[in-house]
């Protein structure tokens, strides 16, 4: 693991076991702010977690699936969590006392059903539109690259979701909904490698020398 990851990955975990434990002592914080407390220090270990899983994956230096139906099956995986993280906040939040109203919690449970439905044709969407002209096995990090990255129209279709995706991950560690941190950070991924699958390719000419006789 690089140095600037694994000390990314200590300090992330110090913070996460220190907020946890700092929760669970008697009497030492209200509800409201034991509830942060956990909150938070679930969402550091979640930082630690998925900094060692990166470093070690190497998904920067990484390629793109070789067709477009692996990057839609990415897409349902982030659904389907997104889907699950939801139902699971509310399964919380009803825990703790915060989602008394048995009729709200069943509307909100409802809604999460259509969301996945939604979030689905969402992934199908991007897949279709990323479709023609999909480049299997191409290097990721090219498409981030000054000479090699995606045209104006693909940076604005793939870009634009990508970018909102990354503020959303980064709002979702911020506020501390650690739940919902992993599939947002899985919809990253997809919008990464359709944006990937963009790229262009520098064509370089070689000179010809001829000799003279």
């Amino acid at each position: 693991m690089p140095p600037t990851a694994a000390r990314i990955a200590a300090l992330a975990t110090l913070f996460g076991l220190a907020l946890l434990s700092a929760s669970v002592l008697p009497g030492s914080v209200d509800a409201a702010s034991r509830f942060l407390l956990e909150d938070y220090g679930a969402s550091c270990l979640e930082v630690a977690l998925c900094s060692g899983l990166a470093a070690r994956r190497a998904l920067p230096a990484g390629r793109t699936p070789k067709t477009v139906w692996n990057v839609f099956l990415v897409g349902v995986a982030a659904a389907f969590l997104s889907d699950l993280a939801a139902v699971c906040w509310f399964m919380l939040e009803r825990a703790r006392g915060l989602l008394a109203s048995p009729a709200l919690f069943a509307q909100r449970i409802a809604d999460c059903r259509r969301g996945f439905v939604l979030l689905l044709i969402v992934a199908a969407f991007f897949c279709v539109l990323g479709a023609a002209g999909f480049q299997g096995r191409t290097e990721i990090a090219a498409a981030f690259r000054r000479m090699t990255r995606p045209g104006s129209f693909w940076t604005i279709v793939f870009g634009a979701p990508l970018a909102l995706s990354a503020l959303c991950a980064t709002a979702a560690l911020a506020g501390g909904y650690f739940l919902f941190l992993p599939p947002l950070l899985i919809w990253v991924y997809f919008f990464v490698l359709l944006f990937a699958s963009k790229r262009r390719h520098v064509v370089r000419h070689r000179r010809t020398t001829v000799g003279r006789g």
